[in-house]
């Protein structure tokens, strides 16, 4: 069914650009992350620990550091995490907050982690640290090179 004639809907489109704004301004952003953050430090998690005693077993509840993260933080939003990374390459006005509050979660992270708060192999590979270990690799075809050619790179490889 075709709209009617002489209608003039398109103007609707004119007025309402689309869906507004989660948050107008870097500062509003920067209120709702610092809740989040305020959240983790507040609601630490839990561990039931059974204990050994001369009385029997008991159980002791031992608090542990809740860990911010992006997943957190933009579930906190009422965002996806796609949404966030184009805020951080698109939105000029809100690059800069976002890149403080990755960077303040990051040092919470690291510092959860050098306390031995925080699983430290886990924290490296969400703030991307890895150890690098060297290697080589044949990146040639070897199939087109002539045999002596193919013994001697793989000696060369394999000597150290």
């Amino acid at each position: 069914m075709s709209a009617e004639e002489g209608n003039s809907y398109w103007r609707r489109r004119l007025v309402n650009k689309g869906k507004p704004r989660k948050f107008e301004t870097a500062e509003e952003l920067a209120e709702a992350c610092v809740e989040y953050l305020e959240w983790v430090e507040d609601n630490p998690l839990f561990e039931d620990k059974p204990m050994s005693s001369r009385d029997g077993i008991t159980h002791e509840t031992i608090t542990k550091m809740r860990v911010p993260t992006i997943q957190g933080l933009t579930t906190h939003l009422g965002v996806h995490r796609i949404t966030w990374n184009k805020w951080r390459e698109s939105r000029d006005d809100l690059k800069e907050t976002i890149a403080l509050i990755d960077n303040a979660m990051e040092a919470v992270q690291l510092e959860g982690a050098s306390a031995g708060l925080l699983n430290a192999s886990i924290i490296a590979r969400m703030v991307g640290l890895v150890d690098k270990v060297e290697s080589k690799s044949v990146t040639a075809d070897l199939s087109e090179l002539p045999r002596e050619e193919i013994e001697n790179k793989l000696k060369e490889i394999f000597s150290d």
